[in-house]
């Protein structure tokens, strides 16, 4: 399974291939990675718009759109991003495609389809509905290593 710095690591590659590049068409290969959204919507959506940043949130990566609108991505136990030049289509195990106006796509790859897909119009909300504590990375390094009992982190869940 991805985990966190895994999931750092598809932010980076994100980062560095898929931002700033109008989106020309999205290809939902397989629905059953959609979460709560369907694929027209998810098409419709995305289409003209762009990523313009990522940040990471636990196993999750956001990508957030030039409308202020995030993608969601999970990747399940053996997802992954993968960008490539328009010539190949058929990328094994690829979900969903999002294709680029400079002739690349970056594929979400979800082998087993235990990863999931969606759309948010606010990382707090996703977050805060989810219940989710902090983030690892975001726990001081004091409070991390004097913490002896629950109760002292309860600051991060207020």
């Amino acid at each position: 399974m991805p985990e966190l710095p895994d999931v750092e690591i598809f932010k980076k590659h994100m980062d560095a291939t898929s931002l700033h590049h109008k989106i020309r068409d999205v290809f939902v290969i397989n629905t059953k990675v959609l979460n709560s959204i369907s694929a027209k919507k998810l098409q419709n959506k995305l289409k003209d718009r762009s990523f313009e940043s990522t940040m990471r949130y636990g196993k999750y990566l956001f990508a957030k759109t030039d409308e202020n609108f995030w993608l969601v991505l999970h990747f399940g136990m053996t997802g992954n991003l993968k960008y490539f030049k328009n010539k190949r289509r058929n990328i094994e195990y690829g979900r969903i495609l999002f294709c680029f106006t400079n002739d690349y796509t970056l594929a979400y790859i979800s082998q087993r389809m235990l990863g999931k897909v969606g759309l948010t119009v606010s990382v707090e909300e996703f977050i805060k509905d989810k219940s989710w504590g902090p983030d690892a990375l975001d726990i001081e390094h004091d409070v991390f290593t004097n913490t002896g009992s629950v109760k002292n982190l309860s600051h991060f869940f207020s």
